[in-house]
Order: C-alpha cells, then sequence, then structure tokens
C-alpha cells in the first residue's frame, strides 16, 4: 500500500489557486480623478488584468488593461477623469508569472518544510521512482504485493521532487551525481544504486511485512 506525496499537486497549488487576497485593488479619488491601484500581497510576480464595464461620467477607459505587478509592490493602473455623476463595475483576474529566483526560493521553502516533517522521512520506507524505471516498478509490486506501506515520490518531470531527492541525498552526506533508481529511504536511512534490489526488498519484507 503506498502513500503517495503528490508535491506537483502542492506545487500547483501554491502559484494558481492560493490566490485569495494574493492580489487587492484600492480606488482611490484624487482631484477630480479615480486611480485604480494594484496590490500584490504575494511573494511572486503577478500578471494582471483590469476590466471595467458599465461605465459613466468617466473618460480615459477603452479596453481591459493588462500589466505585470512585482512581487510585494503596488501599481497605478489607470487614472479616469470625472466628467459628471459617475458609476462603474470593475473586475480582475490575475495569475503567477514567477521569476527563476521566485521559483527556486518557493521550491526550497517547500522542500525544506517537507525534509522538517521527521514522520514523513525518518519512519518507515520512502521511495523515490521515475518514470520507465523497471527497477522501480518491481519494487512498487513487490511491496504491494506483500502489503507494505510505503510513500511514493514521484520525480518525473517534477523539478520539486526531483529537488527533493537531490537534497535528501546531500542531507545524507551523499555526493553522487548519477544514481540508478530507485532511490528509497528506510526510517530515514538512505540506499541508492542498490547492486542487489531482489536481496534488498526481501529485507524490507522481514522488518516490515508485520507492521500496521
Amino acid at each position: 500500500m503506498k502513500k503517495i506525496i503528490s508535491f506537483i499537486i502542492l506545487l500547483y497549488n501554491t502559484f494558481i489557486f492560493s490566490q485569495e487576497k494574493e492580489v487587492i485593488f484600492k480606488v482611490l479619488t484624487e482631484n477630480n480623478s479615480i486611480i485604480f491601484q494594484g496590490i500584490n500581497n504575494s511573494e511572486l510576480d503577478q500578471e494582471v488584468t483590469l476590466t471595467l464595464d458599465s461605465i459613466k461620467g468617466l473618460s480615459g477607459y477603452s479596453q481591459p488593461l493588462k500589466k505585470l505587478i512585482p512581487a510585494h509592490q503596488n501599481l497605478n493602473f489607470t487614472e479616469l477623469k470625472i466628467t459628471g455623476d459617475y458609476f462603474y463595475n470593475y473586475s480582475f483576474n490575475y495569475n503567477a508569472k514567477a521569476t527563476e529566483s521566485q521559483i527556486k526560493e518557493r521550491q526550497n521553502k517547500l522542500i525544506s518544510s517537507v525534509l522538517n516533517e521527521e514522520h514523513d522521512f525518518n519512519n518507515g520506507i520512502v521511495l523515490f521512482s521515475t518514470k520507465g524505471c523497471s527497477r522501480c516498478k518491481m519494487t512498487v509490486d513487490y511491496l504491494d504485493r506483500n502489503d507494505i506501506k510505503y510513500k511514493y515520490i514521484d520525480t518525473y518531470r517534477n523539478n520539486v521532487n526531483n529537488s527533493l531527492m537531490w537534497a535528501t541525498m546531500k542531507l545524507n552526506n551523499q555526493k553522487a551525481r548519477r544514481i540508478t533508481y530507485p532511490v528509497i529511504l528506510v526510517n530515514g536511512n538512505l540506499h541508492y544504486s542498490i547492486d542487489n534490489l531482489k536481496s534488498f526488498l526481501k529485507s524490507l519484507k522481514k522488518e516490515f511485512k508485520n507492521r500496521s
């Protein structure tokens, strides 16, 4: 029985769906003008599109405006002149446009938070796998067949999971640049490029078979 640790979903949620109050707008009235100010409260650059409709008594707007608001900064989107009694509706949407450094910083924070959860890595079996790995499939099949619980982390095309695996190796003082999958943690002890995988799996069966 495997417990899939879906860091790719976690990262996706972090960048795309954790948008509550990350970007807000303030509407300011100054000198017969209305200023729409976008405020980015997030750690990432945000591409924001502002749309106004049902406009009356205001001039200076013709079409939706799209601008990039850097992380933790404010930006005046547009200024409309008040020409009489006015009315308007506005809406906006946004998407993260993170820089490479912002992505790396977010990944490092995520990896650090995961590594600090001792129950995830220092207890039981953690299996790092990748696509097209026959040894990984053999390991998964063996553990499932023997009803051995483990945590499964897929590193294929997943920068966070892949970085997590290498960070784990670094923390275990392993400096290998090339490895043979699978990479397995057993109660916090690191195993990789395992020569006799069948024998190693049998040892896991002896240790974990009867655990609940």
